[in-house]
């Protein structure tokens, strides 16, 4: 299960049979009512693992391949609060990872994402890579962990990240 809290909402990611009577894999609810938002996107070829916002943007991770039928390799970008599908090009089949997202973290330009992978849009990346936000191309940012990356927190400058890798 994963939890994502802003001002406004929690966002709450997992294999739910139900929650108020809709099937999802991932839920938004106000956080000052407690009450779930109307809103429910279809996960389909894989799970949820967790999500992050940045400014206006909310970005769900998994193993997912599409949402609401839509291809979205294991990354989708939604505007908030509309809850709308960013025709975002990342993941669309560009940028994939062959693995799995287990974190993702922001700098001033990119999305860092951390997981068990070992190439993404087909060029070596070891457990972590970054995305430009704006223009979906794979940045230059390659540390390469040994093992997976769980855990991943950062600034503009300083990227913090947890795992079970003994050295980059």
């Amino acid at each position: 299960v994963g939890l994502c809290v802003t001002d406004q909402d929690v966002f709450i990611s997992g294999n739910f049979s139900e929650v108020a009577g809709q099937s999802a894999r991932f839920v938004a609810f106000d956080r000052t009512t407690a009450e779930p938002r109307p809103w429910y996107p279809e996960f389909t070829g894989g799970g949820v693992v967790g999500a992050a916002f940045r400014e206006d943007t909310l970005y769900i991770y998994g193993t997912f391949s599409h949402v609401n039928g839509e291809l979205r390799n294991r990354l989708a970008a939604f505007s908030w609060p509309d809850g709308e599908l960013i025709p975002w090009s990342s993941f669309q089949g560009m940028n994939v990872p062959n693995g799995s997202i287990h974190a993702i973290g922001f700098d001033s330009v990119g999305i860092r994402i951390g997981g068990d992978f070992n190439t993404v849009s087909n060029q070596p990346r070891s457990n972590l890579a970054a995305i430009h936000r704006a223009t979906g191309q794979l940045l230059d940012w390659n540390p390469s962990p040994d093992s997976t990356v769980y855990a991943l927190a950062n600034t503009d400058s300083t990227s913090v990240i947890g795992g079970s890798f003994v050295c980059m």
